[in-house]
């Protein structure tokens, strides 16, 4: 099984490419990269926009779930 980074698995839920994540969270895309790919940790400030996008879109999740600590749920219908 592969681990997919907390990041990725938000990203996907909410059916966002790299770049549209990006510019909702206001980094660049080449972070939402780095994040992704576990060579950049995600700021607590950047972390607690991305809450706040997620939940704004259906998604709802914690810092727990973006850390790692609590696997990601789907986007409510």
């Amino acid at each position: 099984m592969t681990n997919i980074s907390p990041v990725r698995q938000i990203r996907k839920a909410l059916g966002l490419n790299q770049k549209t994540l990006a510019e909702k969270i206001g980094v660049s895309q080449s972070s939402v990269c780095g994040y992704e790919r576990d060579r950049q940790e995600i700021s607590p400030a950047i972390a607690v926009t991305l809450v706040e996008v997620a939940k704004a879109s259906g998604l709802d999740i914690g810092l727990d779930h973006v850390y790692g600590q609590k696997p990601v749920p789907q986007v409510s219908a």
